[in-house]
């Protein structure tokens, strides 16, 4: 893991020579098979940095920096598909979380299904088909190993993002 753990929650702000572009991240532990020196981030970051929608690794500088506290503020906050029915919902979107989110199951008599994460967008989890009874129980896992979970009891279509009433801690 990137500095033995070490660095978990810290942030660093990641700049690409060749085009200058650089973004601010939140450093969280997960070993994903890359050697100990390298930087491992989502397809957006890597896209924004590189400018690029392929996956290539590529050299980058990075440096500690404070983090801004406008990074996370509150708790996680979800939505569901725009335009959204209780026959027509697809995917559930998951944000302003302070650590990377690994994994997200719903609750549905008693059976647990474990959501996969939407191609291309790693925020949208998508739903089976016939899982749309409310309420919907849904848990979340972080890459630090928290777990918090909550309750979806309406569907209303709206793209507006709605407070889950839960948040991870950040630690790590």
């Amino acid at each position: 893991t990137f500095r033995a753990g070490s660095a978990c929650g810290a942030c660093m702000e990641v700049t690409e020579p060749e085009t200058g572009n650089s973004v601010v991240l939140t450093v969280f532990e997960w070993h994903n098979g890359r050697g100990t020196h390298d930087i491992g981030v989502t397809q957006a970051i890597s896209n924004e940095l590189h400018g690029t929608v392929n996956y290539i690794p590529f050299e980058v500088k990075w440096r500690f920096v404070p983090c801004p506290s406008s990074i996370v503020s509150g708790n996680l906050k979800f939505r569901l598909s725009p335009d959204a029915t209780l026959e027509n919902t697809p995917s559930i979107k998951i944000s302003n979380s302070p650590v990377g989110i690994m994994k997200v199951s719903i609750q549905r008599e008693g059976l647990t299904h474990v959501l996969d994460r939407m191609v291309g967008n790693s925020a949208y989890w998508v739903l089976p088909q016939g899982m749309q009874v409310l309420p919907m129980r849904v848990e979340a896992f972080s890459f630090t190993n928290q777990r918090v979970e909550f309750f979806i009891n309406f569907i209303d279509g709206s793209p507006i993002l709605k407070d889950a009433g839960v948040q991870f801690t950040g630690e790590c």
